[in-house]
């Protein structure tokens, strides 16, 4: 098979996924995986097919909505980058919008907090000019 494991590593949620240098040891089957030189952040495992390489379908450089840490304990940070005005609506699981933020055009950081909503899965939907939606995320509230 031309499929097999590697290790992806990111310092950031902003960032992107990277390989990173790892030492195998055991058979095809069983054993260990080591990090060769473990830094601060986050890993995952992940099928790396040397045919096509590690590729996000209908991801572009530049993503219009970025939201870290999630899961969050019920503050998060919103990176927002649109061309032109846009507004971002906060809706809880059942639909009911929450909140609703209007940016400018151009790249804005936002600081949010959830002010007693309760937890559960939030969705944050960032709509452009005459209202099409330009990026939806969701965000875990614990």
């Amino acid at each position: 098979l031309s499929d097999s494991i590697t290790i992806l590593y990111r310092p950031d949620g902003l960032s992107d996924w990277r390989e990173t240098g790892f030492t195998r040891q055991g058979t095809a089957n069983i054993g260990y995986i080591t990090v060769d030189t473990l830094l601060r952040g986050e890993y995952t495992l992940a099928v790396w097919n040397r045919s096509y390489g590690l590729i996000e379908p209908n991801k572009s450089d530049t993503d219009p909505l970025k939201i870290f840490p999630n899961p969050s304990d019920g503050d998060c940070t919103l990176l927002v980058d649109s061309p032109s005005s846009s507004r971002l609506g906060i809706y809880d699981s059942l639909g009911v919008k929450i909140a609703e933020i209007p940016f400018m055009a151009g790249k804005h950081q936002y600081h949010w907090h959830k002010n007693g909503a309760g937890n559960g899965i939030y969705c944050f939907r960032l709509f452009g000019q005459g209202g099409h939606e330009v990026a939806s995320r969701k965000v875990v509230f614990e």
